[in-house]
């Protein structure tokens, strides 16, 4: 579900500008894209200051890619991996993205480096059984997405609890509406979460972002919501 190629471009090229289409799309799939690139050469040293903050951040996705549980309390381990991971990003990749100027959205280095590293996480959860059981885990990925400085990231969150199959944590992230109305990446990522889960009780939520998808021509997000609400029987 999440294995795309880490950003290893996005690294060597230190400036691009990317394809906000194929970005938003993979965000929908809680995977990470770095879009098209261009051949453009670094110029100054404040873009190779960019360079090294952005091979430090590459490193932690390759730390989290390949960790290995090899103990009764890898998830903890791997949570701090994570936190400290996030919390680089967030110091360290705070300025916008000058690539996305004509995109008619802002995004923020942090913002797309974090979506990789969450398909990373994702890749991991995949391979590594113990950890899918955790709750620790799942706890911490629903205070993550509760948190607001994290707001930007949360559609990756809930992929991930999905991932996790933990119907009370989408459940919980679903029930608070200020996330629930963000944006359209959250609502879909939701959407598709809640469908695929299983979780009865959002029939008026999805009635709600039924008119939010057919304004968007969304099918595939149509497709969730109507299948979800005839399994509810409610039309």
């Amino acid at each position: 579900m999440f294995e795309l190629p880490a950003f290893t471009n996005l690294v060597n090229s230190a400036t691009f500008t990317p394809d906000f289409a194929s970005f938003k799309r993979c965000s929908y799939r809680g995977r990470p894209s770095a879009g098209k690139h261009r051949d453009l050469k670094i110029t100054n040293r404040k873009s190779m200051n960019l360079q090294e903050k952005l091979k430090k951040a590459n490193i932690y996705e390759s730390q989290i890619r390949h960790f290995s549980c090899n103990s009764a309390d890898c998830d903890e381990e791997l949570i701090k991996l994570i936190k400290e991971a996030l919390n680089f990003s967030i110091e360290s990749l705070s300025k916008p993205h000058e690539g996305y100027k004509n995109s008619g959205i802002d995004l923020l280095w942090f913002e797309i480096t974090n979506n990789s590293l969450c398909g990373a996480i994702g890749t991991l959860l995949e391979k590594e059984k113990q950890l899918r059981g955790s709750e620790k885990l799942i706890n911490f990925f629903i205070e993550l997405s509760l948190q607001k400085k994290w707001r930007t990231n949360v559609a990756d969150f809930i992929f991930i609890l999905l991932t996790l199959k933990s119907k009370d944590g989408v459940a919980k992230v679903a029930n608070n509406k200020e996330i629930r109305i963000n944006n359209g990446f959250i609502q879909f990522s939701l959407i598709e979460s809640i469908f695929k889960l299983k979780i009865p009780g959002f029939s008026q939520e999805f009635i709600e972002m039924k008119k939010i998808a057919e304004q968007d021509g969304d099918k595939q997000m149509l497709r969730y919501i109507n299948k979800y609400l005839e399994r509810e029987r409610i039309k």
